[in-house]
C-alpha cells in the first residue's frame, strides 16, 4: 500500500539541552513545548513531506546540503496517521550527528530525548526524594543535616549580658544581718522568707559605696556579730530591700533580655536560602565563662521574625547565683496566669553562672567593744571609785573618750583604776579589723564574671560555597512523597532513590527516565535560561 510522504522534520539550533539529562525544561502544555522548540528553527531547516520517520532507527535523510545542518543540535519530527488522518505525537531529539551523503543529501543521526517526548505521558509516584528545592522556605521549615563542611564560627555582637554588666551605678552590696540600728535603736529580726527560703536575719541592699559606708557607721555598735555576710548583686537581679514575704512561695528576681539585633550578612553576602539561617550555620550563643555554653537555635524559638527572648533569674540570698533561659524555645510558649498572660521559660536550656563576689568589711574594734562593755567598766569602776560626785559619774558616762572622762572628772583613782585604764588604752591601740571574704574573683576583678552571649556565624567563604550549592542542588528532603518539579520561579533539582511513576510509556524509555531522575535533573521553567544561574536568585514559585 502506497503511503504518501507527509512528515515533518524541523531541525535546530543552539537549543540548551544534552543528552547527559543533567537539564530539562518543565512546559506547561503539548502546545507551549512544539512552540518553544519550533522558535529554535529557521528558514531552510523546516522539512514537509518527508517519508515516515521511524523514530527507534535513530537516523533521517534529509534534501539538503551537510553545510546547511552542520551546526544544527536539536530536532522534532512527527508522522501523518493515515488511519486516524492526523498527525501523530511530536518526537524530540538530540543530533549526534551529521554526515555528507551528496550535495543534495545529508544524513542526521539522532537520539531521541525521553525526558520531552514522554513528558506529557506519566505523572509521578510518591517515590523516596533524596533531596530537592523545598516549596517553602522559612526559617525552620528544613532542618535536615547536610554532610557538608562549613569551617569554624566566628563571634558577632559578643557581650556580657546588660545585668552583668559592670558599669558604673550597675552593681549593689547586699548586706545580711541579725540586727540593725533603727532610730537609734537596737532592732533584732526573727527571721522571714525571702525568695521562699526562711532565712533568719534582715537584709539591706545598698547601690553605692557611700551608702554602705553609712549603713556600717550608723550599725557600727553591733559590729562585727550582727554581720551574716555581704555579697555584690548586679542591681537588675536584686530585691530593693528586704521584702520578706509570709510563705514559702519561690519569688526569684528576674529581668527579661533580647539581643539588640539579628545578623543580616556574613560580613556584607546577603544569602539566597533561608536554610543557612537556622543552626548549625548560625545560632546564638552564651556561656558563662567558665567551662558552660549553650548555643541556641533560632529555628527553635516560636517566632523566628524577632529576636529570641531569654529570661535572667536570680537568688539573691548570700552567695547566690543566677541562670538564664529561653522562652517560648523547643516547645515552651505563653500561657495564662492570675497576673496576665506569663511567657513560659524553657529551664531545660539554661545556662548559670554561680557565686556572686562575697565582700569584706573592716571595723573599729575598741568602738565595737565600748559599745558592748560600757555598761559592766562604769560598773566596776564605781565600785573602785571614792570620793566622786553625781556630776564626775555623768560626765564620764557621756565621754567619748572615758580616759578624758575620767581626768575631767577630777576622781582620785587606786590601783584597780589604774588597771582599768590600762585595759581600755589597750584597747584603744587595736587595730581595725578585716573580716568577710577578702579575696577578688579573678573574672570579677577582669570584670569578665557573668553571663555572655553573641551570635555565632559560618565565616563568609563558606557561607557563599553552602548557599549557592543550595541554589543549585535544592534542600535535603530524604522523605516518601511525589518529587517537587516547579516548586521555584526559575529552576528545580530533584533526584530520588527508586523512582517510579504510573504511564504509558514503552519499557526501555521509562527504565531510563526513572534512572534520569534516580541521577538527579534540573527542570527549568524557561528554555532560555537553562544552565544560567546567575546570582542564583530563584524565588518560591506563587
Amino acid at each position: 500500500m502506497y503511503v504518501e510522504p507527509n512528515s515533518t522534520v524541523y531541525l535546530m539550533k543552539n537549543v540548551p539541552l544534552d543528552p547527559t539529562y543533567q537539564h530539562t525544561v518543565l512546559f506547561s502544555s503539548k502546545e507551549q513545548q512544539a512552540s518553544v522548540f519550533q522558535s529554535f528553527t529557521s528558514g531552510g531547516l523546516t522539512f514537509v513531506n518527508q517519508s515516515y520517520q521511524r523514530h527507534g532507527r535513530g537516523y533521517i535523510k534529509i534534501a539538503t546540503n551537510v553545510g546547511n545542518v552542520l551546526n544544527c543540535n536539536y530536532m522534532m519530527f512527527r508522522n501523518y496517521n493515515s488511519d486516524t488522518m492526523s498527525y501523530d505525537r511530536w518526537f524530540y531529539a538530540f543530533v549526534t550527528d551529521v554526515e555528507y551523503v551528496n550535495e543534495a543529501t545529508t544524513l542526521i543521526r539522532y537520539e531521541i530525548d525521553i525526558m520531552q517526548t514522554w513528558l506529557f505521558d506519566y505523572s509521578l509516584d510518591p517515590v523516596f526524594v533524596e533531596r530537592e528545592h523545598s516549596s517553602t522556605d522559612v526559617v525552620g521549615d528544613n532542618l535536615l543535616d547536610e554532610p557538608i563542611d562549613y569551617g569554624d564560627y566566628v563571634f558577632r555582637n559578643f557581650d556580657v549580658l546588660p545585668p552583668f554588666k559592670y558599669e558604673a551605678g550597675n552593681m549593689g552590696v547586699a548586706i545580711y544581718f541579725t540586727s540593725q540600728m533603727v532610730d537609734g535603736e537596737k532592732v533584732v529580726y526573727g527571721g522571714k522568707c525571702l525568695q521562699g527560703v526562711f532565712t533568719g536575719g534582715g537584709y539591706v541592699y545598698l547601690k553605692t559605696p557611700a551608702a554602705v559606708e553609712a549603713w556600717f557607721n550608723t550599725n557600727a555598735e553591733l559590729l562585727p556579730d550582727n554581720i551574716i555576710g555581704i555579697c555584690m548583686i548586679p542591681n537588675a537581679l536584686a530585691p530593693e530591700s528586704d521584702t520578706g514575704q509570709n510563705t514559702f512561695v519561690p519569688a526569684p528576681y528576674r529581668a527579661n533580655f533580647r539581643p539588640s539585633s539579628k545578623f543580616g550578612t556574613f560580613d556584607g553576602y546577603v544569602p539566597k536560602n533561608n536554610k543557612i539561617r537556622t543552626f548549625p550555620y548560625t545560632g546564638y550563643y552564651m556561656t558563662n565563662g567558665t567551662g558552660s555554653n549553650k548555643i541556641y537555635h533560632y529555628e527553635d524559638f516560636t517566632d523566628t521574625s524577632v529576636m529570641p527572648e531569654f529570661r535572667i533569674y536570680c537568688n539573691s540570698l548570700m552567695g547566690g547565683d543566677a541562670f538564664v533561659a529561653p522562652v517560648n524555645y523547643k516547645g515552651t510558649k505563653s500561657i495564662p496566669s492570675s497576673g496576665g498572660v506569663e511567657t513560659e521559660a524553657n529551664f531545660n536550656e539554661a545556662i548559670s553562672v554561680g557565686g556572686f563576689p562575697m565582700c569584706s568589711y573592716s571595723y573599729d574594734a575598741f568602738k565595737a567593744w565600748w559599745a558592748q562593755n560600757q555598761g559592766s567598766f562604769l560598773a566596776g569602776m564605781t565600785s573602785q571609785l571614792t570620793g566622786a560626785g553625781a556630776t564626775g559619774l555623768v560626765a564620764l558616762a557621756t565621754a567619748a573618750n572615758p580616759i578624758a572622762g575620767l581626768v575631767g572628772a577630777g576622781i582620785s583613782v587606786f590601783a584597780g583604776v589604774t588597771n582599768a585604764l590600762g585595759t581600755v588604752r589597750d584597747k584603744q591601740a587595736m587595730p581595725g579589723q578585716l573580716l568577710g571574704d577578702a579575696s577578688v574573683n579573678t573574672a570579677m576583678g577582669s570584670g569578665f564574671f557573668g553571663i555572655w552571649g553573641g551570635e555565632i556565624t559560618i565565616r563568609k567563604q563558606y557561607a557563599i560555597i553552602i548557599d549557592e550549592y543550595w541554589s543549585k542542588f535544592g534542600y535535603p528532603c530524604r522523605q516518601i512523597k511525589v518529587p517537587n518539579r516547579n516548586a521555584r520561579a526559575n529552576w528545580n533539582y530533584v533526584k530520588t532513590q527508586g523512582c517510579e511513576f504510573t504511564g504509558s510509556i514503552p519499557a526501555s524509555d521509562a527504565e531510563s527516565i526513572k534512572a534520569i531522575y534516580d541521577n538527579g535533573i534540573t527542570f527549568w521553567n524557561d528554555i532560555t535560561k537553562v544552565g544560567k544561574y546567575g546570582d542564583f536568585t530563584n524565588p518560591i514559585n506563587a
